[in-house]
C-alpha cells in the first residue's frame, strides 16, 4: 500500500532518526524501518 507523510511529520521523523542514529550507528535506521512497518500493518 501506499502512505504518504504530512511535511512535518516526515521531518519530525528525518529528525528522530538522526537523533537515533548520533546515538548509536544503525539505531537510527532500525528505527526508521519500525516506524515504515507500522504504518504498512495499519495500512492493511
Amino acid at each position: 500500500m501506499k502512505f504518504f507523510l504530512h511535511d512535518d511529520a516526515d521531518t519530525e521523523l528525518d529528525a528522530a532518526v538522526a537523533f537515533y542514529e548520533a546515538c548509536r550507528p544503525g539505531l537510527g535506521l532500525d528505527f526508521a524501518a519500525e516506524v515504515y512497518r507500522s504504518i504498512e500493518l495499519a495500512c492493511d
